[in-house]
């Protein structure tokens, strides 16, 4: 295993755009795991992150310190998430014409044990097949043929010990100011009736929504698909939203 003495210099500049994000000794964390995780070539675990940094590194913490980092320090991963995003925009140099994607998919961690939270059988399209692991809603932000990793949320199924349950769909919400619906409905249809139609969802959320995107569906045997299966093929301003009729 390589191990690291100090953060690569070349990192020193752009972990100091975060310093003010954090207090001084999760700083020192941060800094710490981010320098640990450019050169760890084993699973990025905070025990392989902590055994990466040389016993001689300067200001090296025990393993417990990085873990509390993670589970109690004062910082909002939204914001350091949100910053890695303007430093991208700005070393691009964008204007106001230029597109900026948000790309969200789920991806899945095969595991073998049960002992991890949110372990569960997921239905993994790639293999066609179910597998047993974790579930995650990631996202991307793309730009001018580069992108960067943006957030990623675990995804837990319905139960009934679990009261803060979100669907996928609803959890790639939280990171942008839209709503997604999957409709069997073509584009021609939709502008037809004038929407998009009918959803249980919470209408005075929904309603505080600018924009619907519609993803088809043409795995259902009725509507009138005219896109690709799960392709995006429209966004709507939101004008309001209404209750179906029965």
């Amino acid at each position: 295993m390589i191990k690291i003495v100090k953060v690569p210099l070349q990192l020193e500049p752009f972990l100091d755009k975060f310093r003010d994000l954090f207090t001084k000794p999760s700083y020192g964390s941060f800094r710490d795991l981010c320098g640990a995780l450019s050169v760890c070539d084993k699973s990025k675990t905070v025990s392989n992150l902590c055994d990466t940094m040389a016993d001689c590194s300067k200001g090296k913490k025990s393993r417990s310190s990085y873990n509390w980092f993670f589970s109690d320090a004062n910082w909002d991963e939204n914001e350091v998430a949100q910053r890695k995003v303007d430093l991208f925009i700005d070393s691009l140099c964008l204007k106001e014409n230029d597109k900026l994607l948000l790309i969200i998919d789920d991806t899945y961690n095969e595991k073998e044990g049960n002992q991890t939270d949110g372990v569960g059988k997921f239905y993994d399209h790639s293999k066609e097949a179910y597998i047993w692991g974790n579930n995650f809603v990631t996202s991307v932000v793309q730009s001018k043929g580069l992108f960067i990793p943006h957030k990623a949320k675990m995804y837990i199924k319905n139960d009934d010990e679990n009261e803060n349950f979100k669907t996928k769909m609803e959890i790639s919400m939280l990171d942008t100011d839209c709503i997604t619906v999957l409709t069997a409905r073509g584009i021609t249809e939709i502008l037809n009736s004038g929407g998009s139609q009918a959803w249980r969802l919470d209408a005075t959320h929904v309603a505080k929504l600018p924009y619907l995107v519609c993803v088809q569906n043409s795995k259902k045997d009725w509507g009138s698909q005219e896109a690709k299966h799960h392709h995006a093929f429209m966004i709507g301003k939101i004008s309001g939203v209404s209750r179906a009729p029965e």
